[in-house]
């Protein structure tokens, strides 16, 4: 009785720690030590009324120094892998919705770019055509040099 620290905190940090089989023979290796430290206590003590080293009384400090701490250790290893796929999951969820932001982004400016590039074409084609119309309806040859030939050299897109 005196190890019962140690024995509950190895439990604890065997169903934190161990998995499947490992705990199976943590667990099925422990009751043998558990029975023999009660029969050493039965044979060195004798057997008392308080302490009473009987196969009862063995089940119920097996249970409590060895498999509840085990089961609070399973439980608190299933919520830590619980948390950690969360929060893998929001991570994951995090970066997919970066990413989709991105691509609209990217999309956008893409849409603004076509949308841009067709006004600046229609304006070019429109400074075209009329510097096109001045060049037929004025007389005079200097309007139509400096309104003509840097719209030709424009040209249309």
């Amino acid at each position: 009785m005196t190890a019962w620290a140690a024995v509950v905190v190895t439990s604890w940090w065997a169903g934190t720690g161990l998995r499947g089989r490992q705990l199976a023979a943590y667990l099925l290796g422990t009751l043998p030590v558990m029975l023999a430290g009660m029969a050493v206590g039965g044979a060195v003590g004798g057997e008392r009324r308080l302490v009473m080293a009987t196969p009862g009384n063995a089940v119920v400090f097996y249970a409590w120094l060895v498999i509840a701490p085990a089961i609070v250790g399973l439980w608190i290893r299933a919520r830590r892998d619980a948390l950690a796929a969360l929060r893998d999951r929001a991570e994951r969820l995090e970066r997919e919705q970066e990413a989709r932001a991105d691509r609209v982004r990217a999309e956008e400016r893409a849409r603004i770019a076509r949308e841009m590039h067709d006004v600046v074409a229609h304006r070019v084609s429109l400074m075209v055509v009329h510097a096109g119309a001045l060049e037929v309806t004025t007389a005079d040859p200097a309007t139509v040099e400096t309104a003509v030939d840097p719209a030709r050299r424009a040209g249309p897109p």
